[in-house]
């Protein structure tokens, strides 16, 4: 047993020890020192991906699970903490596009899929119609709008967004589908054929083939119309709608659609090399969202009756903005299982962001050494104006993660409250070196410059902070 393997395994019980009395920052160092001395270590990685999520650094810890997810596929504990870091980061990417200017399609379409996710399709409407105007060319955009339309009800329109997409992808399969149903619906089962074929090749919807069936039956093809069922019943052989239409008495005519069409979204590497980007920002936030429903779905399969589970759908809601299901659900959490650390954190974050203040405070100071549960509880003195008593909170928590902006942030408000400006001086800089396009830092140091009778630097900063609210 060589030297370096004894020492990492050292490391690794060190660096679980730490981060179970959550000491995440000595932690994390510990961990990365284990994995450069033996990179293959899952359970090094396993656990400084934990930690990395304990400190909020969500795009580390899914780089880290992403390379031994094959591993703990059936861990009900990784399969959570990888879902809640995929969602964790979503919605941080969410928030960075939804910030950026009125003139960013990509923005507003993000903003219609938030709309929809909660069932509001005349605001998604207005959000779709407002990134084609931006973004004319784009595609995808009139695809979407058409869908909505179609579900309404509103044939006509839902069509000619339709045709628009095709103009711009010919290929896109749902535009394709209801082309081609709507021209079945119109008795033009000729013209039906063309978009039908294209959508039937990306295997999707059983429907598809099904509408092809139909229309070619409809042009007295029956033989090409039990080619079709055939070709249908292999790719979906439970389908109700096309085992009605198989017919024994016909001999069908072989059916070839043609290769295989998919969507491809954007490679992973490159979409985060590109990180800054509106479309890199758009689809990142796309796909980890996708990644954490397959995750859930995973845990779902794996430990169906776990508070893990119920933990899981309750920070789903959380991120739908529905704080009352989130309650129900992380009060399920607790129920079955009380021990589980950081659930009366979450339980009191939901109940902060429905105005339940006591019940949520009484929540958070059961999780005494999380520092997110310190920043809840001290926005809570916070809003109630007792900023010198959310200042030993807010402490605490930068404490217990140095990376914390907003808990930084936060901390120097209070300074700045309670006349404490040299102390905000630090605090600010330090969030400002680690994200120079953070407008508050920038506005809160000028205040503190101000009050330090320092008008040059407190100049200086306001100016940058009204050069980052600008529109653009």
């Amino acid at each position: 047993m060589s030297m370096w393997f004894l020492l990492a395994l050292a490391w690794l019980g060190e660096g679980r020890a730490l981060f179970e009395r959550n000491k995440f920052t000595e932690a994390r160092v510990v961990l990365e020192r284990t994995l450069r001395s033996e990179p293959g270590n899952h359970e090094a990685r396993y656990w400084l991906g934990f930690t990395c999520l304990a400190l909020a650094d969500y795009e580390t810890a899914i780089l880290q699970f992403e390379r031994i997810e094959r591993k703990y596929s059936s861990d009900p504990e990784f399969l959570f903490a990888a879902a809640e870091a995929y969602t964790r980061r979503a919605r941080q990417l969410s928030d960075l596009l939804s910030s950026r200017g009125e003139s960013s399609a990509r923005r507003h379409q993000h903003l219609a899929h938030r709309h929809l996710a909660r069932g509001d399709t005349v605001n998604a409407l207005t959000e779709f119609g407002m990134a084609h105007q931006s973004s004319p060319a784009l595609k995808g955009l009139n695809e979407e709008r058409a869908e909505i339309l179609w579900e309404l009800q509103r044939r006509e329109e839902a069509v000619a967004a339709a045709r628009m997409e095709l103009t711009l992808n010919p290929n896109a399969f749902l535009s394709n589908l209801r082309l081609g149903q709507y021209l079945l619906m119109r008795k033009q089962s000729r013209e039906a054929l063309g978009p039908l074929l294209v959508a039937v090749r990306y295997r999707r919807y059983p429907e598809a083939h099904q509408l092809l069936a139909y229309a070619y039956e409809q042009l007295g093809q029956t033989a090409e119309s039990q080619g079709v069922v055939q070709a249908g019943l292999k790719v979906f052989p439970a389908y109700a709608g096309l085992l009605e239409m198989r017919r024994t008495d016909i001999r069908a005519v072989a059916f070839e659609a043609g290769p295989e069409l998919k969507d491809k979204p954007p490679a992973l590497a490159a979409l985060r090399a590109a990180a800054a980007s509106d479309d890199s920002l758009f689809w990142l936030n796309e796909s980890y969202g996708q990644r954490a429903g397959d995750l859930m779905n995973r845990l779902e399969q794996v430990a169906p009756q776990s508070a893990r589970l119920a933990q899981a759908k309750g920070l789903s809601a959380e991120y739908d903005e529905d704080y009352a299901k989130a309650e129900e659900f992380y009060r399920e959490a607790l129920r079955l299982s009380p021990e589980t650390s950081g659930l009366h954190f979450c339980l009191g974050h939901v109940l902060r962001r429905q105005g339940k203040d006591e019940e949520a405070a009484a929540e958070l100071a059961r999780d005494v050494q999380n520092h997110l549960a310190l920043f809840e509880r001290a926005l809570i003195r916070v809003k109630g104006g007792e900023f010198a008593a959310a200042i030993p909170l807010l402490e605490d928590a930068v404490r217990l993660s140095p990376q914390f902006s907003e808990a930084q942030t936060e901390l120097a408000k209070c300074y700045l409250q309670t006349n404490q400006s040299a102390k905000a001086v630090p605090l600010l800089e330090g969030v400002i070196s680690g994200r120079r396009d953070h407008p508050t830092a920038h506005f809160l140091l000028s205040r503190a410059y101000r009050a330090l009778n320092q008008p040059v630097p407190a100049q200086r900063e306001l100016d940058i902070h009204r050069k980052l609210i600008q529109p653009k």
